[in-house]
């Protein structure tokens, strides 16, 4: 599903709408952190309800054929991958190895805290969401191992759907 944001100027409820989140920038305060199992993580520095925009997941965006060669030599060379790809109604291809902001911290997990949607604002953005109430000094997740890539999942919450395929 893709959301819109209201444009300002346009509101009826003006300076006092709450569907402006990304235009004010209006995102919780987060830290990234040392974390033992992969290094580093983003932590919330304040409670977020359900559904909240935490960040824009920022890197540089790259066409489907770019996603996939990149995927393809990431998993040859079993080097660390950064893409996200969001493809429901609007194909949205993020890279965030090279650039990128704080998001780039967020680490795989097979029960994530976040999921990734697609927000208009004046171009498509790609937006971390809670999908539940989180607590101050939660480490934010999100699912984005594919088990096409034949990686095995280390989160430590793996329900056994991003586990390398067996190679026969």
């Amino acid at each position: 599903m893709v959301y819109s944001e209201c444009s300002s100027g346009r509101c009826r409820s003006g300076k006092y709408c709450k569907n402006m989140t990304i235009q004010k920038k209006a995102y919780p305060k987060t830290t990234v952190v040392v974390d033992t199992l992969f290094g580093f993580g983003l932590r919330l520095d304040e409670d977020v309800s359900m559904e909240r925009k935490i960040i824009e997941y920022v890197g540089e965006r790259i066409s489907k054929d770019e996603y996939e060669k990149r995927l393809a030599k990431g998993l040859k060379t079993k080097s660390p991958l950064y893409l996200a790809q969001l493809t429901n109604d609007a194909p949205l291809f993020v890279d965030v190895r090279y650039m990128g902001n704080e998001s780039r911290f967020i680490n795989h997990s097979c029960a994530p805290n976040c999921i990734f949607e697609t927000w208009y604002d004046k171009k498509p953005r790609l937006m971390v969401v809670a999908k539940s109430a989180l607590k101050k000094g939660t480490i934010l997740s999100i699912f984005y191992i594919d088990p096409s890539w034949g990686i095995v999942c280390q989160c430590g919450t793996c329900d056994g759907s991003s586990i390398a395929p067996d190679s026969d």
